[in-house]
């Protein structure tokens, strides 16, 4: 185990709030679930995709970094960030698909797996750095924030753009 990821080193007052901590992050990690879920379903019945790809790539970027290379050493946070991970994958699939239908960038409907790519493995380069500048501790919150702030402000900036709801639904948000 990775020294930074050492919770018996933590004081007192840490270990008497760990299980409502542990307790709040599956419930936090349930809900991000099933916005995984709406997401997919709600692009299939609309036909379009209902999350940015600088978001999206984003966030894949941030649950290969901790799913598979600094992994939380709680049994339960590794369950989640992992599914997190298998289910986004399908998300991105489905993002792709309408995304070059709804595209109005003849550039970005050429090259649209090169743009999923370059913004995965650039988004992944950083969340790799700042684990390594901070601690995976320090960075799996910090560039976790990150991720969701682009998905919250794409998902506006997706909203005012488009001008209709398509796309989106209340169990998204």
């Amino acid at each position: 185990m990775e020294e930074s990821w050492d919770f018996d080193s933590a004081p007192p007052e840490f270990k008497q709030v760990q299980p409502v901590l542990i307790g709040l992050f599956a419930v936090s990690g349930t809900g991000w679930l099933i916005n995984y879920f709406t997401t997919i379903r709600t692009a299939f019945r609309d036909r379009t995709p209902g999350v940015s790809l600088i978001a999206l790539t984003n966030n894949l970027a941030w649950e290969l970094v901790f799913a598979i290379f600094h992994p939380p050493p709680l049994l339960i946070a590794t369950v989640i960030v992992r599914s997190w991970l298998f289910v986004d994958i399908f998300v991105l699939y489905t993002t792709t698909r309408f995304a070059r239908a709804s595209a109005s960038s003849p550039l970005l409907k050429r090259y649209l797996p090169v743009f999923v790519a370059g913004g995965t493995l650039g988004f992944a380069s950083a969340h790799w750095a700042l684990s390594v500048q901070l601690s995976p501790i320090e960075a799996f919150y910090w560039s976790g924030m990150m991720c969701l702030v682009t998905m919250s402000a794409s998902a506006l900036g997706i909203l005012v753009q488009r001008g209709h709801t398509r796309g989106a639904s209340y169990g998204m948000w």
